[in-house]
């Protein structure tokens, strides 16, 4: 299947905007950045519990490092020429937790726009002029550290305008040809988001997007389809897997992630006889982290779609206990990294906590969500669901009431042939 192309998304207000703070209770450890501070949204508690690992001296040496390559005296050159764009940039944030954009708040962004070029971006090839401009992973830095990463790509208040980063590329590569910042950005975190086997395959083309944690939402939700399948129904809930097995004679099926059909861990379907395929997902600790921030970015984002949302709140239904992680488990639909079944299934209980159930009519796993909902109420496949369970458990019983049976056929087919093959007298 040929990736969707997506075309720009136009939000109402601000890009980013304050959590509520219910929700940040919650899971406080899944907003909170572990290794570096980015952009203006981030609470004040946050930046003084890290100032250390905040690594202003690595900023400073990283926007260093940039002035010096594009030959630029002063780092008010870059802020004044942000400042032009000051009325979008501002618009990017919310207005109650950043008022107005001062010299000093965008001297701040460029410094973190330099730290993340230089975590995204391979310098030396990129001032290099022997190398080939569309040779994209030439350009590309792959030894980010992984704590480096979530805080740049998965939490929702750790974001600056992508505009920041775009304008810092150009001015370092003015006068050369050099692949467009987007095509870079792009293929980097799809490096890192199929490395955490999240999504395999290449992205949609033509995305266009406002920061990461965006572009990360466009690339997990390309292959589901855009068509809106229906609304959700407060009366159809999901249920636990092990209650769909014993009771709707549903076969959970293993979907590998192969780049064509299934490109994401959103790719669920539900074939005949009620096979459900769910591509596997690793349950690991940033697993609640990246799904809650990719949450957010649907909930304040009236236009952006809500795959995400509909797929955790399928998920926390389905793996509800330790049962249900172990029979996933058993199913290689979950690859659980945490210490024991019953902590994997309370970190996927939690991460819909403070989200409402009723979701719009994005939901595109509504109408699966229907069909097993009707199964699991028919007596039909509660019947086929007993006999399956009560009667083919015991595999040695089962083989010798099958050689029974054969032996019986066989008996009476043997004495069929003998009667007729006698000769009449």
């Amino acid at each position: 299947m040929a990736p969707q192309q997506q075309q720009s998304i136009e939000l109402e207000g601000p890009v980013i905007k304050k959590v509520d703070e219910f929700i940040k209770s919650v899971h406080v450890e899944a907003y909170m950045p572990r290794h570096v501070v980015i952009g203006l949204m981030t609470p004040k508690l946050y930046r003084g519990n890290i100032e250390n690992m905040r690594r202003r001296d690595e900023k400073n040496r990283c926007l260093d490092d940039f002035l010096t390559e594009c030959n630029v005296e002063h780092q008010d050159i870059i802020v004044r020429e942000l400042q032009e764009n000051s009325p979008s940039l501002r618009s990017f944030y919310d207005l109650d937790v950043v008022p107005d954009l001062t010299d000093k708040s965008i001297l701040e962004m460029v410094r973190d726009g330099c730290y993340i070029l230089s975590q995204c971006l391979n310098m030396k090839n990129i001032m290099d002029h022997q190398v080939a401009a569309d040779d994209l992973n030439r350009f590309l830095c792959t030894n980010s550290e992984p704590d480096i990463v979530r805080d740049v790509l998965f939490l929702y208040e750790n974001q600056i305008p992508f505009k920041v980063l775009d304008t810092l590329y150009t001015r370092l590569v003015q006068g050369r040809t050099r692949p467009q910042l987007k095509d870079l950005m792009v293929k980097w975190v799809c490096e890192h988001l199929q490395w955490q086997k999240y999504i395999r395959g290449e992205p949609a083309k033509n995305l266009d997007f406002r920061h990461l944690l965006e572009l990360v939402h466009m690339i997990i939700t390309t292959s589901v389809p855009t068509v809106l399948l229906g609304s959700s129904s407060p009366d159809t809930i999901w249920d636990r897997a092990t209650n769909y097995e014993e009771h709707a004679a549903v076969t959970f099926l293993y979907r590998p992630l192969d780049g064509a059909c299934t490109r994401s861990i959103l790719d669920v379907s539900l074939g005949r006889c009620g096979r459900l395929h769910i591509p596997p997902l690793i349950i690991y600790t940033d697993t609640l982290p990246m799904l809650r921030n990719l949450m957010l970015l649907e909930k304040y984002n009236i236009c952006v779609n809500k795959h995400v949302t509909s797929y955790c709140f399928f998920l926390s239904k389905l793996a509800r206990c330790d049962q249900d992680i172990a029979f996933l488990s058993k199913k290689r639909i979950i690859d659980n990294n945490l210490q024991n079944n019953n902590l994997a299934a309370t970190r996927i209980s939690e991460i819909t906590s403070g989200f409402s159930p009723n979701l719009p009519i994005e939901n595109y796993l509504q109408k699966i969500a229907d069909a097993l909902d009707s199964r699991f109420h028919s007596c039909t496949y509660q019947n086929i669901s007993w006999l399956k369970l009560q009667k083919m458990q015991n595999m040695a019983m089962l083989a010798l009431s099958l050689g029974g049976i054969i032996i019986f056929v066989c008996s009476i087919i043997q004495a069929v042939c003998s009667i007729i093959s006698c000769p009449k007298k």
